[in-house]
């Protein structure tokens, strides 16, 4: 066997990018963001409850719910906050689990929106309070920011921030999205991370939570 030397100043460099986009959000006690995390056990076992309680105590702006069961349990859905129009009832349906991303991804264009009408705006309202004459304004610009009387802001949901967001999967074993939805699934599970590709680079993401009563399955 033969030996060689090697540099010694050799250094790793990681991205500036975390695994974690959401890792300062949020008790620190708690896990970081994006995860996909797995609970299992039989019936009462209280999986619901524990997952509910670590969910409110991270940054979730907006989350997803697929299953048969949870528009009948009230409290859980107010206790997360959780619109009804991103429940999904039907797990045997496989295109809920394309509207969740097509939600992400509405979220992620919105959020581009909002910071490229900021960036005219910031740019119109410069151009209003210098000294420059007024026929250098951009007549567009000023068309889309006046409205009642005055220059209106852009708006958005999260205040400009990333929404940070998470999908929880219940009572669903053995149903559509564990079967035929597989492959699509955990291209999802995979992907959860990189859902909501942002144009400036990094993503908005998704959590996933699933929860299981059983950790095998004949099926799916």
């Amino acid at each position: 066997m033969r030996t060689a030397k090697i540099a010694s100043n050799l250094e790793i460099k990681p991205g500036k990018g975390s695994a974690f986009a959401y890792g300062d959000r949020g008790d620190q006690n708690m896990p970081r963001a994006h995860q996909c995390c797995l609970v299992v056990g039989p019936r009462g076992a209280g999986k619901t409850t524990a997952v509910v309680n670590m969910i409110e105590r991270m940054p979730y702006d907006r989350i997803f719910a697929i299953s048969p069961t949870v528009k009948s349990n009230k409290e859980l859905l107010a206790r997360l906050k959780i619109n009804e129009v991103d429940v999904f009832p039907d797990p045997n349906d496989v295109s809920c689990l394309d509207m969740v991303v097509k939600a992400v991804n509405q979220e992620r264009d919105d959020f581009e929106r909002y910071h490229e009408e900021m960036r005219k705006y910031n740019k119109l309202m410069k151009a209003v309070n210098s000294e420059s004459p007024l026929f250098r304004l951009d007549e567009e610009a000023m068309l889309d920011f006046y409205k009642d009387g005055d220059f209106q802001k852009p708006k958005h949901k999260w205040g400009g921030m990333k929404p940070c967001m998470a999908l929880l999967i219940d009572d669903a074993i053995g149903s559509g999205i564990y079967t035929k939805g597989i492959k699509k699934l955990n291209s999802m599970v995979i992907l959860h991370r990189h859902q909501g590709q942002l144009k400036e680079g990094g993503a908005l993401g998704i959590s996933m939570f699933f929860l299981l009563q059983s950790y095998k399955a004949q099926a799916g």
